[in-house]
């Protein structure tokens, strides 16, 4: 229950992903309006800036949700910093009559991911047994999917200030989720609160024998404390860093996020055989059933095969897609993204249904091997 709450966040670290997918064609439409009935259309640069700024505000949020983490706790940095900035941030869409909002409202709604990207994994490897490490560590994709999927539904019926509203009421269950869970019992030892962590711990564990634990966990922090001298801390972590480092470079080099981003002015560049709108739901449902997939495979298959598997799975993926763009230039150099708005009319690409096709298997074999076996190593080497 604790890391559902905490992974609440995550729900809308996937909306805000995928906000952009659907928005955009009625951000470009030449008829758009804003809030308050005045034109507003943005261009394809501009669009290019909607979609990235946004990792930009992520990694800002990275950057500074450990130090205040660390001063404030785990949940209160969760509820006051990411559903704080995650509203803010769709507020600002919702109310804007110039595109330079819009800008700043990604910017914020991407610290607020880069917060609940740094905070919630550690939340979970801090609350979890030993043993329910991995498979809680999956929450975090699970959770995204189910944003990415709520939104792109959202989204086939909402033009985009109305879209912006909607993501950001759901802050609030993130909110009333936080107020119910615990403070992490480790943070809490670390502060020197013994009694409120056997508390937070017999909560978690649903029982009040927990002493045992509490004592192993005190020790456990009383060494990390003593560590706590600079380059001898760097070296004993230099070989897990790296290793979810270079895992999530790869992560983004495969176009993962950019391809949720623009999943449907793609299929609209494509004129894919059915209504993009729809194509775009289907693959917010693909994602969310390859991470079903996912936890289902996690601790009944060999890792290393499912990693394998799902890399070669999406680089399959990128070339099929990269011919249907080959064999389709006319389409693709014609429209293009800067008239990707225009309503879909029924016509049909050369290649049919295998952009969908191909789509949908980059976004399985990612979502149930690479994607969530990130997090499992995530937080696997977050605990050691």
């Amino acid at each position: 229950m604790a890391t559902f709450c905490a992974t609440l966040g995550c729900f809308l670290n996937g909306s805000m992903i995928g906000y952009s997918s659907p928005a955009i064609p009625s951000l470009m439409n030449p008829n758009g309006t804003d809030l308050y009935g005045n034109s507003l259309v943005v261009n394809s640069q501009q669009v290019s800036w909607i979609t990235g700024i946004m990792s930009l505000g992520c990694f800002l949020g990275c950057l500074i949700a450990g130090p205040i983490s660390e001063k404030i706790g785990r949940k209160s940095a969760l509820l006051y910093c990411t559903a704080t900035s995650f509203f803010l941030g769709y507020l600002l869409i919702f109310l804007a009559n110039h595109v330079a909002l819009i800008y700043i409202g990604r910017l914020v709604g991407g610290v607020g991911m880069g917060f609940e990207l740094a905070i919630a994994t550690v939340y979970i490897v801090e609350i979890a047994s030993t043993d329910m490490r991995g498979f809680l560590g999956c929450f975090v994709t699970l959770m995204q999917s189910v944003g990415l999927l709520v939104t792109f539904l959202l989204g086939s019926f909402l033009n985009w200030y109305w879209l912006a509203m909607v993501n950001g009421i759901t802050v609030a269950f993130f909110v009333i989720g936080l107020i119910f869970i615990p403070e992490s019992p480790r943070w809490l030892l670390l502060k020197g609160k013994e009694l409120s962590a056997m508390k937070s711990l017999s909560w978690l564990r649903a029982t009040d024998e927990v002493t045992s634990e509490l004592e192993k966990i005190k020790r456990n922090v009383t060494e990390k404390l003593k560590e706590r001298n600079g380059l001898l801390e760097l070296r004993t972590a230099i070989k897990p860093f790296l290793l979810v480092l270079g895992l999530n470079v790869f992560l983004q080099l495969t176009g993962w996020v950019v391809l949720l981003n623009y999943t449907e002015s793609l299929f609209r560049m494509l004129a894919v055989s059915i209504d993009p709108d729809y194509s775009a739901v289907m693959i917010g449902f693909t994602a969310f059933i390859a991470c079903l997939v996912g936890l289902a495979l996690v601790s009944r298959v060999n890792r290393k095969v499912m990693m394998v598997a799902s890399m070669i799975a999406m680089a399959v993926s990128h070339i099929v897609l990269a011919l249907c763009f080959h064999f389709q230039p006319e389409l693709s150099s014609k429209e293009g993204l800067s008239n990707v708005a225009v309503e879909f009319e029924g016509r049909v690409g050369i290649m049919g249904w295998i952009p969908v096709l191909a789509v949908i298997l980059f976004v399985f074999m990612g979502g149930a091997g690479y994607g969530t076996l990130l997090w499992v190593i995530t937080s696997k080497n977050a605990s050691k």
